[in-house]
C-alpha cells in the first residue's frame, strides 16, 4: 500500500506543480510572475460508499504575499505587520508557525472599500 500513496502523492505533486508553472500567474511590480501558489492537499482512503479509493482534495487559495499586498494599499510590510499584531487590519492567511502570512487579493480589494477615503469630506461605506 505504501507504493500506492507515493505514487498518488507523486501524480498529485506533478499536476500542482505544472497548475503552479502554467497557470498560477500574479502582478508585481516586476509584472506579471509564475508560481508561489498557496494550496492545502487533503489524503482520503475511502469513497462516500466507505470502499477502498485513495484520493485527494487540493484547495488553491488566491493569496498574495504581504509585499504584494502593502503595493495594493499604499502601505509598509511594516503597517501591515503592526496592523496583524494590533487587530483591525487586513485579514490574512497564516502559512506556517514562522509567521509567513498571505493575503486575498478579494479581501485587500473589500478592506480598502470599506476603510479608505478619497478626501476627508468622504463619509466612506458603513
Amino acid at each position: 500500500m505504501d507504493e500506492v500513496r507515493e505514487a498518488h502523492d507523486a501524480a498529485v505533486l506533478s499536476v500542482l506543480s505544472h497548475l503552479e508553472e502554467h497557470y498560477s500567474h500574479y502582478r508585481s511590480p516586476e509584472g506579471i510572475r509564475c508560481g508561489d501558489m498557496v494550496a492545502a492537499k487533503f489524503d482520503h482512503a475511502t469513497s462516500r460508499n466507505v470502499d477502498p479509493q485513495l484520493h485527494s482534495h487540493v484547495f488553491v487559495v488566491n493569496a498574495v504575499h504581504a509585499k504584494e499586498t502593502a503595493q495594493m494599499v499604499g502601505m509598509s510590510v511594516h503597517w501591515l505587520r503592526r496592523k496583524r499584531w494590533e487587530g483591525g487590519g487586513i485579514p490574512f492567511i497564516k502559512m506556517s508557525q514562522r509567521g509567513a502570512v498571505r493575503y486575498e487579493e478579494e479581501t485587500v480589494r473589500q478592506y480598502l472599500d470599506a476603510h479608505f477615503r478619497t478626501s476627508t469630506h468622504d463619509p466612506g461605506r458603513r
